[in-house]
């Protein structure tokens, strides 16, 4: 990599192969094109972002926020997404108040309302966190923006799945209509584990459903070399339902042997 437009070419490279490559690949091509100085301001900055993102994915949390320092720091185009990554740093780490004290200052620009859901809803807090992720879906529908308007509202699909599954069939279906010619693999994989919790003590049949998706998780897992899903995140372990967690009059979860739910970063 010797000239600007080589350094160029590898950073767009590295970007469009980051959700089918493991995530050290992606650092390690990525911490030369940042670290090459061949870059304009504005495409070094992404470059730093997405490394930044691909270590927080590795769960290197301190390289991660010095590089969403560096961005959020410099004022740029991504300084909003660098805020946003600091409070999902801060939520990660256990420090609920920096993360919530960071996230009423995003704005649309960082995705405050989604940012709050993804806060409130691990306290158990989930009616808050369904009107933050409905406040959020209905923000992006205003801008134009159907990637972060079918994220917001598969998150609160997940939410209400736990607290009222009747409700959840709607949401449900909402989302799936809205994912509909988008290719957002987590996010289609969170909708999938929606209907899983909706079905969860319910006479609904999900054991079947829960193994068939066991490989696309593992494939994810690998690429991503951690958890496979975006903040807020649901895995199928051993630990228990979100603290809190309300599922509605005579409901219980009730799963496979060996299983239940829980909040994963």
């Amino acid at each position: 990599m010797t000239t600007p437009a080589d350094a160029l070419v590898e950073l767009l490279a590295a970007l469009a192969r980051r959700q089918h490559e493991h995530r050290t690949v992606t650092a390690s091509r990525l911490t030369t094109v940042s670290g090459s100085g061949l870059l304009p301001a504005d495409l070094h900055e992404m470059a730093v972002y997405y490394l930044a993102k691909a270590h927080r994915d590795l769960g290197d949390s301190a390289a991660s926020r010095q590089g969403m320092q560096t961005v959020a720091a410099g004022g740029g185009r991504l300084a909003p997404a660098a805020r946003r990554g600091l409070a999902h740093l801060a939520r990660l780490a256990g420090d609920f108040p920096t993360a919530h004290d960071t996230a009423r200052t995003l704005g649309w620009a960082g995705r405050q309302h989604r940012v709050e859901g993804d806060i409130y809803w691990p306290h158990g807090d989930m009616h808050r966190a369904a009107t933050a992720y409905a406040a959020a879906r209905d923000q992006a529908d205003q801008h134009g923006v159907a990637g972060e308007r079918a994220t917001s509202q598969t998150h609160r699909a997940l939410v209400l799945a736990f607290t009222d599954p009747d409700t959840a069939d709607d949401e449900i279906h909402l989302a799936e209509q809205l994912l509909t010619g988008l290719d957002l693999r987590a996010t289609t994989l969170t909708l999938r584990i929606a209907a899983l919790a909706r079905d969860a003590g319910t006479r609904r049949p999900h054991s079947l459903r829960a193994d068939s998706h066991r490989p696309q998780v593992r494939e994810e897992t690998a690429q991503k070399g951690s958890a496979p899903y975006p903040s807020p995140l649901l895995r199928w372990t051993t630990s228990g339902p979100p603290p809190g967690a309300a599922l509605g009059p005579g409901r219980s979860v009730a799963l496979p042997s060996g299983t239940s739910c829980a909040v994963s970063p």
